[in-house]
Order: structure tokens, then C-alpha cells, then sequence
């Protein structure tokens, strides 16, 4: 038997747990041998503004550098645009019951607890207090670090997660025991404030755009929120190009870690999964700096790359998926005896599946996956997307029901419900299919911070969620 501290906002606790070799035998089929597992998510990431998913600004390299040797997946989504409940379903395997739960339900296992349960060690280094261990993110991990206990400086939080990332890899090196390292960076959240050394890296280049002119005010429509305005700034372009340097910081964060993590031998068998909790409206559908409300591309499309050991070649991913699906992934990956869902899928229809379904040469394009938010239900069908509203927002959300060909309208910019009846008829069935399997109680939102410390309402506060 394996014994060890367990660490958990500060409070430690003995922890006693089977030892497991490499998490049993890999099970037949395509899984690759993987013995440990690098979870990366990057809060607010949108893809296209990552070099490996075609963007022109070298915003990337090291994230660029692990899509060239794995699976790129081009059509990933989170299921909620919003922190909180994205991140319970990453971390269960389930979609959330409703786009305002701002937490992991009791009656869930999450991916730290099944593979802890299994002997795996489990560490996380998190920022963004939405992500409480008090909230049930840090369930199952030995060591829960958050790192807004620890400054107000949200540069120097994500050097605490690179840091832990680090100190934890040499560890995890030495000791050869099977490992789950996950890292939640905040950045590039709003308000946009990269190091001094990255502010003025795609400044004035080639590719900044200064015609379009915004003016602050309250609301995210059509303005820039007091919270996000810099005095004097109105360039819309300077703006792209202060979260385009927070991603270019963050990447340097992950390289590094990348670069820890490669420096060892004899952590060949670790897969690394790099992906983001939502994306971030940046002008579309007049909106600007804000996730949450709307599910259009921008804001539920997110980057997910898979490197695993055992895949020679990379690839590029067409079918949709969800981040649901990384939990059965990994505990394919790694042999786990788990199984990520056990219930009835009738029941429970929007319970994760393995990315492995989708990869290789007879891995189909199709598939269906859903998203959410307080305001409306969609969902991604092959190259065919449909947006529903269902609730009335406090400013203007756009049509009430929307069609795109994303094949031929990557942005999903030009609405097809009308000329479309019969697509659309279809994929309107299936989404109120699944609304009416879903439990839609919505919870009062505020209620989520009763149970947090002052230190994370304040760090709450700085991101913009309480005033």
C-alpha cells in the first residue's frame, strides 16, 4: 500500500491508496500506453488565435510545437461558455444539469478521484477562484493549490502554476510512480494585462487593425466595459492585441513545463492534453471582452490538442467533440479499471465518449455535441451548427433561432434558418430532445459564492465576476 501527505488548502490529511505499475494493462484497440497525464487548461483560449490553428501571429510556439506530434482536434467545444460549469464537465466526463452550476456535484466522480482511487498521485496548481476546492474542483487531488491564497498579482499566480508545475515533474521523475498533474492558467482573461515585456509584442505590426473605434460605458455590447478600459484607448486593435500578448505568455508558461516534462526519459509515457475552459467574444456579434451569455463560435469553440506516447504521426481531428470526452478518454488511455460513466444512456445521453472513436483513418467526421448557456441551448451536427434562444437576456443576444454551415462559414456568421427549414426542423428536434432530458432548474447564480473565503471573492472580484 502507498501512503502520502494529501494537501489541500493547507490542511494535510493521510492519504492511503492501492500502488498501481503503469494503471494496469492498456486495453485493446488504438489506446496508446500511457502511464501518466499532463492536463493543461487555459482560461478564455480561443483556437484561432493559436499559430496551429491558422493564426498569422506568433502568439504560440510551444503550444504550435505540440500540435505538430499529436492529435489536433478543429471542431472541440465546451459545453457551457463559462468557467465553472465547463470545467465540472471536463473534470466528471458529464455535462453540466444546468449552465449555472458552479460547481461538481456530490454525485459525481471526477477524473483526480477515479485515478487517486487507483494509486495515481494527483497534483493541480489552479487560478480563478471559480475553480474552489470548497466548490468540489479539487476532489480527488492530493494537492490542491490555489493560487489566489497566495498574491493579488495575477503574473505572479501564473508563475505559481508553472512553478508547481515544475517542482512537481522532478518529482513525480525520481519517485517513477504513476501521476495526474493538472494546471489551470487564468490568462488571457479580461481584464487584459500581460507582463511589460510582452505588452508591446503585436503592437503597430503588420497585422493590427486600428480602424475600429470603441467607446466605454457600461454592458458588453457594442462598448468596452469600464473594467477592460485602458484611459485613453479606444482601438479596438490594441485591445486584440494585449490578449493576443497574454496568450504569448501563457504559451511561454506552458513551453515551460512542455520543456520540464520532455526533459525526462522516463516520463516518455505521459500524454498531455492541452485545451481551454471557453473562448472570448472579441467584436463578434458586437460584442466585446465577454464570454458567458452567447454560444456562438467564439465563445464555445475551444483548442484541444492530444500528444500521447505511441502516436507517430500527427493529426487533424474533423468531428465534433466535446471537452465531456476527455475524462473516458484518459482512463483508456491509462488503463484505469474505472469506468468514466456507469448509468443508463437513455437516461443520461450527454455522458462523455473516448476521443479514440474519433482519430485514424476510419473515424467518421459526424457526431453530435451540445452546448449551453443561461440564454440558449445549440448544437454542433457534422459541418451544421443551430443555436436556439430560450431565455430572454438584459440586452440584445441576437436572432432567437440560428443556422450556420460552418463548413463554408468557419465564423458562423451568415443565419440560415430561414432558407434551411427542413436542416433546421431536424436539429431543432434534436436540441429540444435533450432540453427536456436535461434537468433546467436554474439555480440562483450568486449563490455560488457563499460557500468561498474573502481571499477568493476577491480574486473574483478582479476578474470581473463580483462587483
Amino acid at each position: 500500500m502507498k501512503q502520502w501527505a494529501r494537501e489541500v488548502g493547507g490542511v494535510a490529511v493521510l492519504v492511503v491508496a492501492a500502488a498501481c505499475g503503469s494503471g494496469g494493462d492498456a486495453p485493446a484497440g488504438s489506446a496508446p500506453a500511457v502511464k501518466n497525464i499532463v492536463l493543461i487548461s487555459v482560461d478564455t483560449l480561443r483556437p484561432d488565435h493559436l499559430g496551429i490553428y491558422g493564426y498569422e501571429r506568433d502568439t504560440s510556439p510551444a503550444i504550435d510545437a505540440l500540435g505538430r506530434v499529436g492529435w489536433v482536434f478543429d471542431a472541440a467545444y465546451a459545453p457551457v461558455p463559462r468557467t465553472g460549469p465547463s470545467v465540472a464537465s471536463m473534470l466528471t466526463g458529464m455535462f453540466v444539469r444546468h449552465a449555472d452550476e458552479w460547481a461538481v456535484p456530490d454525485t459525481r466522480r471526477t477524473l483526480a478521484e477515479l485515478l487517486n482511487a487507483e494509486g495515481w498521485r494527483t497534483v493541480a496548481a489552479v487560478d480563478n477562484a471559480n475553480l474552489s476546492n470548497e466548490l468540489g474542483y479539487g476532489r480527488g487531488f492530493e494537492v490542491y493549490r490555489e493560487t489566489w491564497n497566495e498574491s493579488e498579482d495575477e503574473i505572479e499566480k501564473t508563475r505559481l502554476i508553472t512553478q508547481t508545475g515544475l517542482e512537481y515533474i522532478e518529482q513525480f521523475a525520481a519517485s517513477a510512480e504513476p501521476f495526474f498533474l493538472w494546471l489551470h492558467y487564468v490568462n488571457p482573461h479580461g481584464p487584459y494585462r500581460p507582463p511589460a515585456e510582452f505588452t508591446a509584442r503585436f503592437m503597430e505590426d503588420e497585422h493590427f487593425d486600428d480602424r475600429v473605434q470603441l467607446r466605454p460605458g457600461s454592458g458588453y455590447v457594442g462598448r468596452i466595459r469600464r473594467r477592460e478600459y485602458v484611459e485613453g484607448e479606444r482601438r479596438l486593435g490594441y485591445y486584440v492585441a494585449q490578449y493576443d500578448a497574454e496568450v504569448a505568455f501563457s504559451d511561454d508558461e506552458v513551453g515551460q513545463v512542455l520543456t520540464a516534462l520532455d526533459a525526462h526519459e522516463s516520463l516518455a509515457d505521459t500524454a498531455v492534453v492541452l485545451t481551454a475552459d471557453h473562448g472570448e467574444s472579441l467584436g463578434e456579434d458586437d460584442v466585446y471582452f465577454k464570454h458567458g451569455p452567447l454560444i456562438g463560435e467564439a465563445h464555445v469553440r475551444v483548442p484541444l490538442i492530444v500528444r500521447a506516447p505511441g502516436v507517430a504521426d500527427a493529426e487533424r481531428i474533423a468531428a465534433p467533440v466535446s471537452l465531456i470526452d476527455v475524462v473516458p478518454t484518459l482512463l483508456e488511455m491509462v488503463g484505469a479499471s474505472a469506468a468514466p460513466f456507469e448509468g443508463d444512456r437513455a437516461t443520461f445521453p450527454l455522458a462523455g465518449e473516448s476521443l479514440l472513436r474519433a482519430v485514424g483513418p476510419e473515424a467518421s467526421d459526424d457526431g453530435d455535441v451540445f452546448f449551453a448557456s443561461r440564454n440558449f441551448w445549440g448544437v454542433r451536427s457534422g459541418g451544421w451548427k443551430l443555436v436556439v434562444r430560450t431565455r430572454e437576456g438584459p440586452q440584445s443576444l441576437g436572432d432567437p433561432f440560428q443556422l450556420y454551415d460552418l463548413t463554408d462559414d468557419p465564423a458562423g456568421s451568415r443565419n440560415l434558418y430561414e432558407s434551411e427549414p427542413d436542416r433546421a426542423a431536424e436539429l431543432l428536434q434534436l436540441v429540444e430532445a435533450m432540453r427536456a432530458i436535461q434537468d433546467q432548474a436554474m439555480a440562483d447564480p450568486d449563490e455560488r459564492f457563499d460557500a468561498l473565503d474573502e481571499k477568493a471573492i476577491e480574486n473574483l472580484r478582479a476578474l470581473g465576476y463580483v462587483r
